[in-house]
Parts: structure tokens; sequence; C-alpha cells
């Protein structure tokens, strides 16, 4: 008899396996990215990237991924979201095998960009899961498990990962591979078998417009590490604002529209969005201007940088699971949210204000502590998302969180550089007495290893981190009082939908 003949049993318990299941998978996307970019030295030597094509193959996965998120989500309704899961699995790892035994470029890129179509289903469709396994009692503490199982995994998938690309760099590419297929076949027999979601045939040209939108502001904002004014970041990003303008515009108009652009107007959604580009933007900075503060200043190894920051890791995993749990006892998701946001901030100043200790103990105690603020702000945006994802639209709504998340992390790792360098850029000129193209080549050569001419260079980047650190905590400061303005009325919005929940709940016990 077919899975749908019996109704899903939802759990009354976060830590269920379904939910560390699926926090596993969301697991494959985090770390497929971090492989790849461990694999890709060798990767570019064997096959003769030039370095425009170098940065592409870095980037084309993600670019792929965010093109695609949100379409992926509509599918999921329409043919059932366990089927695009493992879809979305067999897919990643397709690409990742192509890669793996790519003779040229061309193949090696295709592959990359069909790994990012799959990995960002693979995220999207866990992510949205979520909910359907579990009680609405126990959906807040279960979104904090799965955040945590999103990053535990990590711990092995990484050192594996490094350990194949030392051997191979073809080895590392399959190892995505192997565990997407596993976690296919366990899809059947750990998730229940969702139906679709009916609806009327949609228009799609809404979706057209917002790929190009999110890659071309991608594009543009990658661009900003290296110049704020030139025509390769100022061109993409006008591009991506009209195509954004052009995908609010056919949505309203649609008569069978693939996204609710209504919610643009909701309180809870903004403050779900808001806080998602708030972490997503701190977590980036700092997971970057950190590595580069640890080897090129304090001289670690990237082995060395890399444990320095496995307990910023374990830190956020403690505080997606305790803010699950606290908002689970009936707390206010804003209120934690506003909490976060404000330990985010209070972290990220205090680093700045002691990066000249890099490498003491306090400096690592402090930055865990913006990391604990990122994981305190990952679940209740995350229940934002689905509370106020109409059913009709859950699959778009949800995936859009990660649209969302992607643009911020590109905003963080783009804005931390540009501000570390052109601050450092800028101490070359004004102290060193460099001219300004000789000190850009001199920052170029400082932040890949390269041999720098100028002793006090480590000082004026440790300036620019300091800087960045400022800002991204003005930033997120920022995003918070926003968070607060609407916090009421967000607030109030969220109690309606757990009302509603409670009465279809009471009904159904009926």
């Amino acid at each position: 008899m077919s899975d749908l003949a019996h109704p899903v049993i939802r759990s009354d318990k976060a830590a269920s396996l379904p939910v560390i299941f699926l926090g596993i998978l969301g697991a494959i996307q985090m770390s497929d990215p971090m492989v790849a970019n461990l694999a890709l030295v060798k990767a570019t030597k064997a096959l003769s990237f030039s370095p425009s094509m170098q940065a592409l193959a870095a980037s084309i996965s993600t670019l792929a991924l965010a093109a695609t998120v949100v379409p992926s989500g509509v599918v999921a309704d329409k043919i059932g979201r366990r089927k695009m899961l493992v879809i979305a699995l067999l897919l990643a790892a397709i690409g990742d095998v192509i890669a793996a035994i790519a003779p040229a470029a061309p193949v090696f890129l295709l592959g990359r960009a069909i790994t990012g179509v799959g990995l960002g289903a693979v995220f999207a469709c866990s992510f949205g899961f979520v909910r359907s396994v579990t009680t609405d009692r126990a959906f807040p503490p279960a979104l904090g498990i799965f955040a945590a199982m999103c990053s535990v995994p990590l711990f092995i998938f990484l050192p594996l990962g490094s350990a194949l690309a030392g051997v191979s760099w073809r080895a590392a590419f399959l190892m995505i591979p192997v565990v997407a297929v596993i976690g296919a076949l366990l899809c059947f027999k750990i998730l229940p078998n969702l139906p679709p979601v009916a609806s009327e045939k949609k228009e799609y040209w809404g979706l057209v417009a917002l790929g190009v939108g999110v890659v071309a502001l991608l594009i543009g904002v990658s661009s900003m590490a290296k110049s704020l004014t030139s025509p390769n970041t100022l061109v993409p990003l006008a591009v991506g604002v009209l195509a954004m303008v052009a995908f609010i515009q056919i949505e309203k108009r649609a008569k069978n529209p693939t996204y609710p652009v209504s919610l643009f107007k909701s309180p809870l959604f903004l403050v779900g969005a808001l806080g998602g580009f708030a972490w997503n933007a701190a977590s980036a900075v700092g997971q970057l201007l950190s590595a580069n503060l640890w080897q090129y200043v304090d001289g670690f190894t990237p082995f060395a940088a890399s444990l320095r920051q496995m307990p910023i890791m374990v830190f956020s995993i403690v505080a997606s699971i305790l803010a699950g749990r606290i908002i689970g006892k009936g707390r206010s998701a804003v209120g934690v949210l506003v909490v976060g946001g404000v330990i985010t901030a209070a972290g990220l100043v205090g680093a700045g204000l002691l990066a000249s200790q890099s490498s003491s103990l306090i400096f690592l105690v402090v930055f865990c502590l913006a990391f604990f603020g990122c994981g305190v702000m990952t679940v209740p945006q995350s229940q934002m998302f689905v509370q106020e994802s109409p059913p009709a639209f859950y699959g778009p709504v949800t995936s859009s969180r990660t649209c969302v998340g992607q643009l911020a992390y590109a905003i963080g790792l783009a804005g931390g550089a540009a501000i570390a360098s052109s601050v450092t850029a800028s101490r070359l000129i004004s102290d060193a007495g460099l001219s300004s193209e000789a000190a850009s080549e001199e920052v170029g050569k400082f932040i890949t290893g390269g041999t720098t001419t100028v002793a006090d260079i480590t000082g004026y980047y440790t300036e620019g981190f300091s800087v960045a650190m400022y800002a991204f905590a003005g930033l997120v400061g920022l995003c918070t009082v926003v968070i607060l303005l609407l916090g009421r009325k967000a607030s109030a919005r969220s109690k309606e939908h757990g009302a509603v929940a409670s009465s279809n709940a009471a009904a159904a016990a009926a």
C-alpha cells in the first residue's frame, strides 16, 4: 500500500531520527564548498585553469544554488518533498562525479554547476521537511537540533575531505557523492512520503527574473572585494536590482504567481529575513577574516587556523540547541532573535578591540561569543520563514530563506575583504609611502600568503580587521534595532499562527 494511504506521524520529540537525519543532509550542502575549496588548488594545476577560470570554478556552484533554490521549492511542492530531496541528492552526486572525472575545465565547471543546483534543493527541502515530521510544540527545539546537526558532521567531513584532497583532488570530489547516495537511499526508510501541494498551473517568468537578479547581485557583491566603483561591480548590481524589481512586478500581476510577494509587507517575514541576513553576514566576515588574521598575521598553518575555528562551531551548535529549547518553552521568538543580535554585535566589537591579541585565548573566547550569538539567531529567524509560508507557497517561501542567506554570506565575504584590504592599502599609502598600485599589489600578496616588502603590513591588516568587525557589528546592530521596531507586530502575527496551530491540533484530536 502507498505511504500516502497512511497519515504522516509527527513526532513530539525534537531530537527524533527524521530531524537528525535532515540536519545531516543539510550538512552536505555546507560541507561540499569547503571540500571543493580544499581540492581546487590541485584541480587548477591539473586542468590548467586561468586565474579567471579558477575564480569561476570557486563560485559557480554558489551561483547555481542561489539561482535555482527558490524554483526547487516550487518543484518540491509540485512533485512531493521527499521525491525532490532524493532527486536533489542524486543531482549533487552526479555533478561532483562529473567534476571528479573532468578531463578539462569546461566539464569541471558543468559538474560544479549541477552540484550547486542539487545542493540548494537539498538544503531547502531538508529545512522545509522539519515541520512535517514534528508537532507544533516540538517544532522550535527541532529547528535547534536541525541547525546543530547541519554543523556536527563537519567535524568528520572536513578532516576526511582534507585528507582525500592531500592524496588526490579527484578523490576529494568523490566524498560528497558517496554520502549523498547513501542519504538518498535512507530517505525512503526514514522520511514520510508527503503528498504534493495542490495548485493551479503557475506562471514562471517571475522565477526567471528572480534567478537572474540573485546571480547578478552575487556577482556584483563578490566584485566589491576588488573595487566598489568598478563596472564589474556596478553593472551586475544594477542588473540585479532591476531584475528583482521585475520579479516583484511580474509576481504581482500574475494570475497564478509562484511567489507571494505580499509577504514583503509582513512584519514577521521581514523580521525573519533581517535576522537571517544579519547572522549570515556576521558569520561570513568572521570566518574569512579570522582565518586570514591567524594565518598571515600570527603565522599559523591553515590546519592550525582551522583547529582554532572548531570551538567557534561548537559555540554556535550549543547556541542553536539552547535557542530552540527556549522558544519551545513559550519565550518570544522575536525576543530571542534580538538577544542573539546583541550578543553577535558585542562579540564582533570585542573581537575588533582585541585584534592585536588574536593569538590569545581571550580573543578566541570573545570571537566564540559572536558566533554564539549567530547560533541564537538561527532558530527564531528560521521559524518565522516557516510560520509565514502560505500552504500553497510553502516550498518557495521556505527556500527563500536559503536565498537570503546566500546573499548575506556573499556580502559578509566581499564586504569584510573590501574593508580590511582598503584600510591596509590606505595605511600603506599614508605611512609607507607606496603608490596606490603598489599598495594594492602588496595587499594582494599579503592575503594570499606571498612575500611582502613592508614589515608593518601585519599591523595595518590587523587594523583593517578591527574596522571590518566594527562595521559588521554596526550592520547587525542596525538590523536588531529594526527588528525591535517591528517586534510587536511580528510577535502578534506569530501568536496568531500559534493560535491557529493549537486550534487545528484540537480539532484533529476531537
